[in-house]
């Protein structure tokens, strides 16, 4: 009898409290739904987080619970020595400034010179405060400083939003805002330090004006990085659908011939290349490029080698001139990247092989005989070194030869230990699918590559060429 009385009483108890305490419980419960879901809405825009989210969250997450602990309902009604309430609410008390400072430091860049001496200030003085109640063994022993502190760094603010010229939407709103939560603010930390009567709390409903003016500007800056977003990502289509332009529609053709190329880009746009100069049926150059870096920048570049290797026609059965005046068309405007290449020009009238190369992986070269041979015939890369000369390899063409030009995607593509792709896999491939079509061939070959490595490290380039030799014998004679 006596157990159910004191639970009729608890019971009654809690309610009296919960309607004295009904405002400032039911503005603490907005802070903490507020807080808590700008920190789960940070955490699920992985791809663009923005910190001042992070910060907003912290903050109105940690006003939420110490006004909650600030009341006599919600610590009547949770199990929980009081004593631990009083450190909890000193805690939050030192430290609270700290994700305001952050904030701040996110909207504001312009304020970042002087919001880091503040954060150091606010960090040293908070651990200060910390240790002080645990020695002291009293909670809020720097109370009386924490007020001041507070109130000259709200002066400072109001001081330097009013003084900002900007008169932008953002600004006027935290204007208002901070204004409303400074006046409120100024009042309690007055009535405390000079102990004048207090019949109500005020400074709830300012931070709560403060509160609405910040998520204000936050859904701005949102909603205003979605539409850059979408824009930017209107642009990289527009890019991407410019890049594929610049790639060969078709491949050189002509009886002789089995040429396929595959071109995988591990973002939107990417600086591989690869193109070709045809002089006629019987002759025709192989240009296989990587321009360092990834993106736009890259794909830019990968622009102008095109460009530059359209102007090589007159020298397309001179691989290191090709190279040369390639080089000295980038050179002087690359911005400190550079490009590597390889370029394998194919002469079935006189069954002839020229290759060059600028700092690139080697060329497989799959014999009719059924060897794997690495040609590396290599010079400095090119758009760094205006006077670069290049050497070129020349050898004689057997029906049945085939060619694998790649970029360094390819053999670089890692699997989960780290371990590569590597050369001496991609030769196996060579010489097991030799018989299959270019096209069959690069396709098995960029699956097992796919197999191998889950996630693309870089652009991934192959071009596969070889010598039909079933119709040639009537076309050379």
């Amino acid at each position: 009898m006596f157990q159910l009385c004191a639970l009729v009483i608890t019971r009654e108890v809690v309610r009296s409290l919960l309607r004295r305490d009904l405002p400032n419980v039911m503005i603490a419960a907005v802070f903490l739904a507020a807080g808590l879901g700008t920190m789960v809405l940070y955490r699920l825009r992985a791809q663009n987080r923005d910190r001042a989210l992070l910060w907003f969250g912290m903050f109105a997450t940690l006003y939420g619970l110490r006004l909650s602990a600030e009341t006599d309902a919600v610590p009547v009604a949770v199990n929980v020595p009081e004593q631990f309430w009083r450190y909890l609410i000193s805690a939050i008390t030192y430290t609270i400034c700290l994700p305001v400072m952050l904030l701040l430091w996110e909207i504001f860049p312009s304020w970042r010179v002087v919001l880091r001496w503040l954060l150091w200030a606010m960090a040293v003085f908070a651990a200060a405060g910390l240790v002080s109640d645990l020695v002291e063994q009293r909670p809020r022993s720097l109370n009386v400083m924490n007020s001041v502190i507070v109130l000259l760094a709200l002066a400072a603010f109001l001081v330097a939003l009013f003084w900002q010229r900007g008169r932008t939407r953002d600004v006027q709103t935290l204007r208002i805002g901070l204004l409303a939560f400074s006046l409120t603010v100024a009042i309690n930390n007055l009535t405390l330090l000079l102990n004048w009567p207090r019949s109500f709390d005020l400074e709830p409903l300012g931070l709560l004006a403060l509160l609405v003016s910040l998520g204000s500007v936050l859904a701005r800056r949102a909603f205003r990085d979605a539409e850059r977003l979408v824009e930017l990502d209107k642009e990289l289509e527009i890019a991407r659908h410019i890049q594929t332009s610049i790639l060969p529609r078709q491949m050189p053709r002509g009886p002789h011939w089995d040429i396929a190329a595959q071109y995988l880009p591990m973002t939107a746009v990417a600086g591989d290349f690869y193109d070709f100069l045809t002089v006629d049926e019987q002759r025709v150059g192989i240009l296989v490029a990587d321009v360092s870096g990834h993106g736009v920048p890259a794909a830019l570049i990968a622009s102008m080698v095109k460009v530059a290797f359209a102007a090589q026609l007159p020298h397309a059965a001179s691989p290191a001139s090709v190279l040369a005046g390639i080089n000295r068309t980038l050179c002087g405007n690359l911005q400190g990247q550079y490009v590597t290449a390889a370029y394998l020009y194919l002469d079935l009238a006189v069954q002839r092989m020229r290759y060059a190369a600028a700092a690139h992986p080697a060329l497989f070269w799959y014999h009719a005989d059924g060897g794997v041979e690495d040609v590396l015939e290599n010079g400095l890369m090119l758009g760094l070194f205006p006077g670069a000369l290049y050497t070129e390899r020349e050898a004689g063409l057997q029906r049945g030869d085939r060619f694998l030009l790649y970029t360094d995607g390819l053999v670089e593509a890692a699997n989960e230990v780290g371990e590569f792709f590597g050369e001496e896999r991609a030769r196996l491939v060579l010489k097991e699918l030799c018989s299959q079509p270019a096209h069959e061939m690069l396709a098995t070959l960029l699956d097992r590559v796919s197999v191998w490595s889950s996630s693309a490290q870089d652009d991934v380039t192959v071009v596969s060429v070889g010598w039909n030799s079933k119709r040639i014998d009537s076309a050379y004679k």
